[in-house]
């Protein structure tokens, strides 16, 4: 079972819209591209973040999870994949509505780390760092004596 869930709202296309980022998300999704649960995984796993999502998957992530959103809130399914990619052009003008496009991802990628650290902790190792977003800068050459 998909230990990974979470919920919140998105204002996107014209309307504030609810996703969920879980079991029933990852079904949608698993449906759209004809993949086993296992597949999922290694296609949005920690390795596969880190060297960025296809275009069509990130569409499809957010679609799955604004139509899982829907489902759990009785609500109409008023999209498809096609109406997601034409809203996400229409966030590229607005950084707020990036940044509301990006909500499930971030969510996601929370939960990712959430569920590493708890297996490590059950096997009683340290947490590990995760990176998932850019590495940190390189740090300054130090000055040569003189």
């Amino acid at each position: 079972m998909n230990t990974l869930r979470g919920t919140g709202t998105i204002n996107l296309g014209g309307a504030v819209r609810p996703f969920h980022v879980g079991t029933n998300q990852t079904r949608i999704y698993c449906e759209l591209h004809d993949l086993s649960l296992e597949q999922y995984n290694e296609q949005m796993g920690v390795d596969a973040l880190q060297k960025g999502l296809k275009l069509g998957a990130a569409i499809d992530f957010l679609y799955s999870a604004l139509a899982s959103g829907a489902q759990n809130n009785g609500l109409p399914i008023d999209f498809d994949p096609t109406t997601v990619g034409q809203w996400m052009d229409e966030a590229e003008e607005s950084p707020e509505q990036l940044q509301e496009i990006g909500k499930p991802v971030a969510m996601y990628i929370e939960l990712i780390k959430e569920r590493a650290n708890r297996y490590l902790a059950q096997r009683g190792n340290a947490p590990a760092p995760m990176r998932v977003s850019k590495p940190a800068p390189a740090p300054k050459p130090k000055k040569a004596k003189k």
